[in-house]
């Protein structure tokens, strides 16, 4: 996440539509919720930092953050090289892909574009199935975080990363019995700071929807 700056893409892409919109540092809460803890802040965009670690765990990479790298840093024996899907028809996430492409080669990090027609990034064979390094798309959700729990859960239905984080999944799992919403919610922050430290996700923002009006019709 150090790599990739959230908030350059939140105002390229929305433009003055992103007036006050902040990345979002939550895997279960919304920034308008009082519930909302940003655990994931602790990534935030710092290109030297992210070289830094690179450079600790992986060799043959650039030496210097650059927009004109052509060096791609070998981490445990594996080129840092990933496929990022997302839906071709999306001019959103199109060009959220080229700004995070962009800004990972100026580290050492290469994106592969993998562009695939909306029904086959969410068919059997897309993200459903696992099949993907790097995927944008969006969760719709309720405010309340339960819905995130088959997500993020190990052996989740909708956990297409097949992430597991066993101690994260008990406190999401107790929610489910927990009354007290004081508890509840105590259970769901232990948990959110948890998955921050292993980022099965990059929540970038909660997007905007804009209400355009004229005065003048009444």
């Amino acid at each position: 996440m150090m790599g990739i700056d959230l908030q350059s893409n939140i105002n390229t892409v929305y433009g003055s539509l992103a007036k006050g919109l902040k990345p979002l540092n939550s895997a279960v809460y919304f920034q308008t919720q009082s519930q909302y803890k940003p655990w994931f802040k602790i990534w935030d965009y710092n290109a030297t930092k992210a070289l830094a670690l690179l450079k600790k765990h992986c060799t043959g990479g650039p030496s210097a953050v650059s927009s004109g790298n052509d060096q791609v840093w070998t981490c445990a024996g594996y080129p840092a090289k990933f496929r990022y899907t997302w839906t071709a028809s999306n001019a959103t996430r199109t060009t959220q892909e080229a700004i995070v492409k962009a800004q990972l080669k100026s580290i050492g990090v290469q994106i592969v574009d993998a562009s695939l027609p909306a029904n086959v990034v969410f068919g059997p064979t897309g993200i459903p199935s696992s099949n993907y390094d790097l995927a944008n798309f969006a969760w719709v959700t309720s405010p309340d975080p339960a819905g995130f729990v088959p997500t993020w859960g190990c052996g989740g239905e909708s956990n297409y990363l097949q992430y597991c984080n066993r101690a994260a999944t008990r406190l999401m799992e107790a929610s489910n019995s927990e009354l007290d919403p004081a508890k509840r919610q105590a259970l769901f922050a232990k948990a959110d700071a948890l998955m921050a430290k292993d980022v099965p996700t990059i929540p970038m923002y909660s997007r905007p929807n804009p209400l355009i009006w004229k005065s003048a019709i009444g």
